[in-house]
């Protein structure tokens, strides 16, 4: 996220939901959902990492 290469830092967190969710009280969903507010709703890296988010968590 430092270098604003958010495709990769959306993957990571979404790697870390799919392995373990509980880690540091679902830290991989909640800054997931952080980054999805930053970036904002029509951004296409939003709708595609929420889609394989809803996904993953269920």
């Amino acid at each position: 996220m430092l270098e604003n290469d958010y495709d990769s830092a959306l993957q990571q967190l979404l790697e870390l939901v799919k392995r373990n969710r509980k880690f540091g009280d679902d830290a991989g969903r909640r800054h997931m959902v952080a980054l999805f507010n930053m970036l904002g709703d029509s951004n296409d890296l939003v709708a595609k990492y929420r889609n394989l988010l809803s996904m993953a968590l269920n």
